[in-house]
């Protein structure tokens, strides 16, 4: 019988995946991001995304706010495809999943992310 998941790690499994997973809060700030994420958006460090609206991302920021909508009214997202930016300004098509995070109080609800590539087209900025 396999062992239970303990929040240390569950956290570690996260790390380690081989796709962006993420939180951000309402106002679109990084709360936590693994390594894949800072790679597909071309981040050396966690420090780069603090203080970045994660809208500036989206090639159309008003995707950015309907998914939000969708997941704080309690849906969750399936992969969809979008147009994101990376930080150095280059397009990237991305497959974006979201889901409430369950334990997070009303006030400070925070909204899970996953993102990975659907294939390898990127266009230049």
């Amino acid at each position: 019988m396999p062992d239970e998941m303990t929040p240390e790690s569950l956290g570690t499994l996260l790390w380690r995946l081989p796709v962006a997973v993420y939180r951000t809060n309402p106002a679109g700030r990084f709360l936590a991001a693994n390594p894949e994420l800072l790679e597909l958006l071309g981040a050396e460090s966690t420090e780069q995304l603090g203080d970045l609206d994660v809208r500036s991302l989206y090639v159309d920021p008003a995707q950015r706010d309907l998914m939000v909508k969708r997941v704080e009214s309690g849906e969750t997202i399936p992969p969809e495809e979008i147009r994101l930016r990376r930080l150095d300004g280059s397009e990237i098509w991305v497959r974006v999943a979201g889901s409430p995070a369950p334990t997070a109080p009303s006030s400070t609800s925070k909204v899970s992310w996953k993102m990975s590539h659907p294939s390898v087209s990127q266009s230049g900025a």
